[in-house]
Parts: structure tokens; C-alpha cells; sequence
């Protein structure tokens, strides 16, 4: 199998399920091919990669990861070879994997908030006034309603109808509305 050989995702169940569930199986080991499992310190089998792996993650990297920084003229005379810098284990990897385990089960939905720029926030602002605006011109139908007590057509069918406004009762007031519109915003 190839890794850019990826076996066909849409396919019906009956033909995922056939030859004793075959399509699974070559999906495994094409994620397992394109993972590039191999090992960073050398070739091996998967017992070294994890354990590599795991040494990554704790900062202990091999030190012939770092020869053409420390001697970067290939030379056996120890004398080229001192630097003024040393090579010391700066963890970058582990916050961020402890971040993300401790962080992945508190959040319910998969959603972010990403500012892209002033634009996104004049957006917001935008919609929440026209949703304001709404809002208010409903309130200012039904007081209108109200007041009138009904409509002067002369047509019986207008007179049936209910007015155009919805009740005021079911309409929110502007402040829950801005409050709502606030939590649950979305681009």
C-alpha cells in the first residue's frame, strides 16, 4: 500500500463491511503509513518510537540531533568544537500537550473565538443594532396596534386577520434581546 493510496471514504456500508471488514483494516494501516511513526532517533521497531517519542516529550533529545550546530565544521580536534552556546532542553512540546488534555474535556463545543481585526467587531456591532432596531419598530407596531383596537378596514377578511404585529407579550424587550444576541453570536 502506498501512503498517498488512500482507500475510498465514501462507499456503502456493505462494502466497508465485506471481506470480513477489509476496508477498515487498509484504512488503519494507511493512517498508520502516512503518520510517520519511525523512529526520531533511528530506525526500530514501534517499543522505540513510543519510547523516542516519550523522551521528546519530557525534553531529552539525542545529542547527534545537534552535530552541525556544535561542530558544524565536522572536525575531530576538540579545539573547533567548543561553541559559545550550549544546547539546552527547552520544553516547547509538553505545555502545550498538557494544556490540551487538561483543556479538551471542560469544553462542551468545538467552537473559538478568533479576532480577525476590527472588521469582525464592527460586524457584531452592526448586527446587534439592526436586530435592535428590529426589535423596537415591533414594539412601536404593537403599541400601535393596541392603541387603534383593531383595524378600520372596510374588508371583512382584514378583520379576521390578526395584526401584522406579534403580541407584545412575546415580544422581548430590547435589553434581553442585546443580552441574548451577546451570548449567542455567531459569525
Amino acid at each position: 500500500m502506498y501512503p498517498t493510496a488512500r482507500p475510498l471514504q465514501k462507499l456503502s456500508w456493505a462494502e466497508k463491511t465485506k471481506n470480513d471488514y477489509q476496508w477498515f483494516k487498509d484504512n488503519i494501516e494507511w493512517c498508520l503509513q502516512t503518520s510517520h511513526f519511525h523512529s526520531p532517533i533511528g530506525a526500530g521497531d514501534r517499543q522505540n518510537v513510543i519510547l523516542g517519542l516519550y523522551n521528546i516529550y519530557n525534553s531529552r533529545f539525542p545529542s547527534s540531533w545537534f552535530t552541525h550546530v556544535m561542530n558544524p565544521y565536522s572536525t575531530e580536534n576538540k579545539k573547533y568544537e567548543n561553541w559559545g552556546a550550549k544546547v539546552r532542553p527547552q520544553n516547547i512540546i509538553r505545555p502545550n500537550i498538557e494544556f490540551l488534555r487538561g483543556e479538551y474535556p471542560k469544553r462542551p463545543f468545538p467552537y473559538s473565538v478568533v479576532v480577525k481585526g476590527e472588521q469582525g467587531y464592527n460586524n457584531f456591532l452592526e448586527a446587534r443594532k439592526k436586530k435592535v432596531f428590529d426589535n423596537l419598530s415591533q414594539h412601536f407596531i404593537n403599541s400601535v396596534n393596541q392603541s387603534m383596537g383593531g383595524s378600520q378596514s372596510t374588508d371583512p377578511a382584514a378583520d379576521a386577520a390578526p395584526p401584522t404585529g406579534v403580541d407584545s407579550q412575546q415580544t422581548p424587550m430590547p435589553d434581553e434581546l442585546t443580552n441574548e444576541f451577546q451570548n449567542g453570536y455567531k459569525t
